[in-house]
């Protein structure tokens, strides 16, 4: 909903709120004392609001607030001229809403200039304008006028500076939609460029796997594994094209070992660590680790903790994953003896597009996508991810996740 909208909402909602209670007590009063009139008229006005608070209920048919909001207005008008029933002052709030409630200007002048001349001649209809003999018995009614001039001037100048900045915050908004529908574009073009040859990755390793052609054990794990990354690879394409790059897309729970996922990850990014000269292992229970979770979406989440480990942790150093039954769910750990996160960085570790990349020890780029991303899906899994660690003292990242 656009800010103008919200604004208008909650103003309209503020401006029957603050009058409804008068309404609703003054309709058995009235009737009690005999004054069938005045109750009859509270009824209508009762029903206008009623008819008001509903079309801001269901935010449909919103033109009719406008009309809503003028003719209970008149009605408050009509209130103290006939009945002088003292709600003359209501009309000033009316007036107030009238600001952020009416877009029109010329409308706006015209039901400002309305308001107060009624409100100043229910003030004063009663006194002889002419009869007074000093400046002391005028003084009082003086204010009036004057006063009611002050409020109308501020209101034209807050109606102005409200105008000037909702057109900017407009604007802006308008922008930044542009912005968003560009980037979403771009992002599905990549994604869909990026199909094919992952598909035919994906086609071919398995082409090779099905194949007469024997393989050696090592090589039919690494064809494997290339199968599978391909696969995961093509899923999460299929997600880029139908969500935004910090969505994690809907959760399909199954039941799942936390232990295969784990060894998975570790076969899949031994050879990286290798190249480094870094260890990688994982130290996981003898017992499987089952869990009731998006098995492809924590596979991602511990593929890019430890690939961020292996960035940042230089040539000879250890990686260690880890998993355990720890406070009634499944915890995982991954703890590298790196270059550490400085403190003042953490806070913005997981925000999207974070001031806290960095490149890695062998000058491999950050996005600051990853971690914002696993954050997602863990929040959707209703678990938590923290960090821990100092600056050239290692880095230790913790995931929750409920047993169930």
């Amino acid at each position: 909903m656009p800010f103008s909208d919200v604004q208008k909402t909650v103003m309209f909602n503020m401006a029957l709120i603050i009058g409804l209670p008068f309404i609703i007590a003054g309709i058995p009063i009235n009737f009690s004392n005999g004054r069938y009139e005045l109750a009859v008229f509270n009824c209508v006005l009762l029903f206008l609001y009623s008819i008001g608070l509903y079309i801001n209920a269901i935010q449909k048919k919103l033109w009719m607030r406008t009309l809503v909001f003028l003719l209970s207005s008149w009605m408050f008008i009509l209130g103290p001229l006939y009945f002088r029933n003292g709600t003359e002052y209501i009309l000033l709030i009316t007036l107030m809403s009238a600001v952020i409630l009416l877009d029109n200007k010329l409308l706006f002048v015209l039901f400002s200039l309305t308001i107060i001349g009624f409100v100043t001649y229910i003030r004063v209809r009663d006194i002889n304008l002419l009869g007074f003999k000093s400046y002391a018995e005028a003084n009082p009614y003086i204010n009036i006028f004057y006063s009611q001039f002050l409020y109308v001037l501020f209101l034209y100048s807050f109606k102005y500076l409200y105008d000037k900045y909702q057109n900017q915050l407009t604007l802006a908004y308008q922008n930044l939609k542009r912005s968003k529908e560009a980037k979403d574009k771009i992002l599905r073009i990549v994604a869909h460029d990026l199909r094919s040859p992952i598909g035919g990755i994906h086609s071919l390793a398995s082409i090779v796997l099905d194949g007469k052609d024997k393989l050696s054990d090592e090589n039919e794990q690494y064809v494997k594994m290339i199968r599978q990354t391909s696969a995961q690879s093509l899923n999460l394409i299929n997600e880029l094209l139908k969500n935004d790059v910090d969505a994690s897309g809907e959760l399909n729970r199954a039941p799942a070992n936390l232990n295969l996922l784990i060894e998975n990850v570790v076969r899949l990014l031994r050879p990286i660590a290798k190249g480094k000269e870094q260890t990688l292992v994982a130290e996981l229970p003898p017992a499987p680790l089952e869990g009731f979770f998006d098995a492809e979406k924590i596979t991602r989440v511990i593929q890019n903790l430890v690939s961020n480990a292996i960035k940042f942790t230089p040539g000879g150093g250890r990686i260690v994953i880890a998993a355990a039954l720890k406070n009634e769910g499944l915890q995982i750990t991954v703890t590298d003896n790196g270059i550490g996160i400085p403190v003042g960085l953490q806070p913005h570790l997981f925000n999207m597009f974070s001031k806290a990349q960095r490149k890695g020890t062998a000058g491999e780029s950050s996005f600051g996508i990853g971690l914002s991303v696993c954050k997602k899906i863990i929040q959707d899994h209703g678990g938590s991810i923290a960090v821990s660690g100092e600056e050239n003292a290692g880095t230790v990242f913790t995931v929750q996740l409920p047993a169930g």
